[in-house]
């Protein structure tokens, strides 16, 4: 067959573009519609969350924003509007994911960098402000974070008043011969600091001595024959290094190094020269605890695990604790944690528990209280920082905290804590070879101290 060529192209193929072309037309469509959609939400969008930025309706701000981000559109300007409108409104630990992403759109952005430390900072995550300063070196010198190799320094004293001296003078310790050691008062100080000497790492490194005072009592025949004073003292020696991880988490191993050391009287009984001896002696014990936590944050709740091992006075102990804790405005403006721990030792399992709850009083005081109770000798808080291995059993611990913010660099803090005992003694008598008696008592422990950051 034949055919006539116009313009180089044959008659027929023309046919079939005129047949063809409005079929892609109709075909194409539907995309370009679709695209025209997505530009004008994008548009509206994007002009709608500024004009509410500008007239600072924060709540109308932060709903748009969420839903234009479900919507698919996420870019730096618009993560940076719904994060301020989160922040005006003191949500903090909220905001600071949109500052985060807002930073992966545009990693050089000192705004955001500065709006994120202070979310973090002022929701409570000083981890995570710590680990961002490593990993935004240059914008942290910019803001002045990163000058010192020494960050934050720590320094905390306290006394603890007990009402044991008193207890153990009123006891009946049997007719042929009895042995009570009782607690007294107590005396601690700790100091600290947040150290980073090499990028991206970060530690903090403890140092605390703890003194106790005691008293040895011993009866034969119903009378008194031995009143020893002495002291427990104690230095520990702390050691963590928080690690962050991707997405909120982040692990954070723990050592600590502790020497005991006490001078109590030991009391022989003489079979051929049928009379008590007395000696002093010294003793001493060097001890560790090595501790793991994993702990997830989030905005309104953070949740982990703990795991801890332990050789405290000649035994062994296995701890493990589950965290967990409520911030229900994404703020320090109220907060609520509770620890439940377990702690393994001498084939038994002892449990003890944690709540704590704090509030905002004021632009520059929070008070916090917290109840501490069960079995808690030789027991630990997460970290093994705080550690329950004196002499004597710890029935509870209630106290009563208040944070005083000075300045932005410089906190203060106070605590009151009422502390319920028990101690054991023994007592020989004529009926029985002996009997292992409890009596309690009541402590009153006042702390105080401050946090520097530099």
């Amino acid at each position: 067959m034949n055919t006539k060529a116009v313009n180089g192209i044959s008659v027929n193929y023309r046919k079939r573009w005129c047949f063809l072309c409005p079929i892609l037309l109709f075909a194409l469509l539907p995309v370009h519609t679709i695209m025209a959609q997505h530009t004008m939400r994008f548009h509206y969008a994007d002009s709608l969350t500024y004009r509410l930025y500008e007239q600072q309706q924060w709540a109308e701000l932060i709903r748009t924003g969420k839903k234009a981000i479900d919507e698919g559109h996420d870019y730096y300007y618009l993560r940076m509007r719904t994060g301020i409108a989160l922040f005006m409104l003191q949500h903090y630990r909220a905001a600071a994911p949109e500052f985060e992403k807002a930073l992966w759109h545009n990693s050089g952005s000192q705004y955001a960098y500065d709006y994120l430390h202070l979310c973090y900072t002022w929701g409570g995550l000083e981890t995570e402000a710590l680990a961002l300063e490593k990993r935004f070196e240059k914008l942290a010198e910019n803001a002045g974070k990163t000058t010192q190799i020494i960050r934050e320094v720590s320094i905390f004293s306290g006394a603890s008043v007990s009402g044991s001296p008193d207890k153990l003078q009123d006891i009946n310790l049997g007719e042929i011969y009895g042995e009570v050691t009782g607690n007294g008062n107590l005396w601690f100080i700790h100091a600290g600091a947040n150290v980073s000497p090499v990028s991206p790492y970060f530690f903090y490194l403890g140092y605390t001595q703890m003194q106790l005072s005691k008293l040895q009592r011993v009866v034969m025949n119903g009378i008194d024959t031995l009143d020893h004073d002495f002291r427990l003292k104690q230095n520990q020696v702390f050691l963590n290094m928080p690690l962050h991880l991707a997405k909120g988490w982040h692990i954070t191993p723990a050592v600590s190094l502790i020497n005991v050391s006490e001078q109590p009287m030991i009391v022989r009984y003489d079979t051929i020269g049928l009379k008590y001896q007395f000696r002093k002696t010294d003793t001493s014990l060097k001890n560790y605890l090595m501790s793991l936590r994993i702990i997830k944050e989030m905005p309104y709740f953070n949740f982990g695990l703990a795991a801890a091992h332990s050789n405290l006075n000649h035994a062994n102990q296995w701890q493990g604790t589950l965290l967990a804790g409520l911030y229900p405005f994404a703020n320090l403006n109220l907060y609520g944690l509770a620890r439940v721990a377990a702690l393994a030792e001498n084939d038994e399992v002892n449990w003890h528990f944690r709540l704590i709850a704090g509030s905002r009083v004021h632009s520059w005081l929070w008070l916090q209280g917290s109840h501490l109770f069960g079995h808690l000798k030789n027991a630990h808080d997460e970290n093994g920082l705080l550690i329950f291995n004196t002499s004597g059993e710890i029935i509870s611990r209630s106290t009563a905290t208040a944070f005083f913010l000075i300045n932005e660099k410089l906190t203060l803090q106070i605590d009151y804590s009422f502390v319920k005992q028990q101690d054991h003694y023994i007592e020989y008598s004529y009926t029985s070879n002996y009997l292992l008696n409890s009596f309690k008592y009541n402590n009153h422990h006042i702390m105080g101290g401050l946090k520097w950051k530099l």
